[in-house]
Formats: C-alpha cells, structure tokens, sequence
C-alpha cells in the first residue's frame, strides 16, 4: 500500500503523483512511529532506480495489545493528517 499525490517542496519545486509509502516503522507499546518517504514514481520506489526526495516521521499512540496490523494503522492514520489528507490510495498487486 502506498499513496499518490502531488506535493511542492519547500524549495518550491513540485512533483505531480509522486509515490509515498511507510519505509519502516518502530514503537514501544503506546506509541509507534512510521518512516515515510516520497519517490518522484511508484516504479523508483520499486526498482531503486531514484533515491526517495522526501522524508518525514509520523508518530502517534498505538495500543500494543491492538489487533489490527499495524501498517494498516499507520496508513489510516497518515490520512488523518495535512500532509496526506488528499492522497489517493495505492493498493500493491
């Protein structure tokens, strides 16, 4: 699973369908935080063929005795903020 959208850097430049997905993920019972980063396609993200341009850390509380799979959660609750609230879901095949 993954995310389309379009973003503007602070730099100002903008990458239209650019790919993000949750890279790594780590917590500690009541929090868990997600490595997302950004790849200017769906394609660089899979083939290595391009370094990820955008990264950020995502984090927020999380039970550990939650039965839901934990990256799942982390992209309902991506959603849930600024940065991905306009992001268009990309299942994997």
């Amino acid at each position: 699973m993954g995310f389309l959208k379009t973003i503007t850097l602070d730099n100002g430049l903008s990458a239209e369908n650019a790919y993000f997905k949750i890279d790594a993920y780590q917590g500690n019972g009541t929090v868990v935080s997600f490595d997302v980063k950004g790849w200017i396609s769906r394609t660089a993200s899979k083939d290595g063929s391009t370094l990820p341009f955008w990264q950020n850390i995502f984090t927020f509380d999380y039970a550990l005795t939650s039965t839901e799979n934990i990256l799942t959660y982390g992209y309902t609750e991506l959603k849930t903020t600024d940065t991905f609230l306009d992001a268009t879901d990309v299942l994997e095949s």
